[in-house]
């Protein structure tokens, strides 16, 4: 017996449901190991980035502030992640997919701000080196934006995971 596209599709949906809550499921806030390894991957990509750029005591600040503003405190990951996708109607997660493409943007024009200020510190010599170093990691790395994620151990899910290279 031959199964109908509407029969297939019906199961073709199930069984994506189904792996989605159980990835949503084995989703878990990193232990306190996990953490502290980050945090100090972190301070060491930072000091790294201060050596390789040669930042003097004065431009530390501007440093501190650019990270800051990159990467503010962020609450509980549940809390922002909202109602699991299969709690919602379709017009629900396109209101959902919507507001996080806004904060996305939002987020992208307060990063691009705080690269500048910080770009707008470094000295020629400085600049030269900071504008080589993005280049290396080739195109679409916004300033090394993207790395700053994994450079504090979080992921936004648009790109490498927190052990993925550093990308300044």
């Amino acid at each position: 017996m031959r199964a109908t596209p509407i029969a297939a599709a019906l199961a073709a949906f199930a069984l994506v449901a189904g792996s989605g809550a159980m990835a949503q499921e084995a989703r878990q806030a990193p232990s306190a190991e996990m953490q502290a390894m980050h945090a100090a991957r972190a301070k060491q990509r930072l000091d790294d980035l201060s050596i390789v750029l040669r930042l003097r005591p004065d431009q530390q600040a501007s440093l501190a502030a650019f990270v800051a503003a990159v990467h503010p405190p962020r609450g509980p990951r549940a809390a922002r992640m909202g109602p699991p996708p299969q709690a919602m109607t379709t017009p629900e997660r396109l209101d959902a997919m919507a507001r996080r493409e806004s904060e996305m943007a939002a987020r992208r024009q307060q990063n691009v701000a705080a690269l500048r200020a910080f770009y707008a510190t470094l000295d020629p010599e400085q600049r030269r080196v900071f504008d080589a170093l993005q280049r290396l990691h080739g195109p679409g790395r916004m300033g090394g934006m993207h790395g700053m994620h994994e450079m504090h151990g979080m992921h936004s899910g648009d790109g490498p995971g927190p052990d993925g290279p550093p990308h300044y």
